[in-house]
């Protein structure tokens, strides 16, 4: 499976579904664009210090450790998310006919709803791990205040 590591999960196959998702192929509700926008920006962060953690194994804390975990697990169930809705949804024609379009959008109604849904609460839980890895362990704001610098 292309973009799994031990170190990072699924985040960086997720990383480039999230981009497909805002591809115009896909036709999501308004308010879950701008919530995979979100989930992409904030993931890329995520991704950049599961990397860097990966680097400090051995220096790493129990809750350093537990984060890393939690959001690597965080990562395959967003990945399977999108996975089911890409796959109920398919990706349908690229410029289809207006009576086609309108029909396709009602049938794909409640998948379009559904994905809201768990959008939202998936985004819940990157903020959860994100709050985590601002309080986070030694180890975290360690490397959390090193990738700052880098970014300045």
């Amino acid at each position: 499976m292309a973009g799994v590591g031990v170190g990072t999960g699924a985040m960086n196959s997720l990383l480039g579904k999230l981009t497909a998702l805002l591809s115009d192929e896909y036709n999501l509700l308004k308010r879950v664009r701008k919530e995979i926008q979100f989930l992409e920006r904030e993931l890329s962060g995520m991704r950049v210090l599961l990397e860097r953690l990966a680097d400090m194994e051995e220096k790493l804390d129990g809750l350093a450790k537990g984060w890393r975990d939690r959001v690597r697990d965080l990562s395959y169930d967003i990945e399977d998310c999108i996975d089911r809705f890409m796959d109920r949804l398919g990706s349908g024609d690229a410029k289809p006919k207006f009576m086609k379009r309108t029909a396709r959008r009602l049938k794909t109604l409640w998948a379009r709803h559904d994905i809201a849904t768990q959008i939202k609460e998936l985004k819940t839980r990157v903020m959860e791990e994100s709050e985590r890895r601002d309080r986070g362990s030694t180890s975290l704001t360690r490397v959390t205040t090193v990738q700052r610098r880098r970014w300045r």
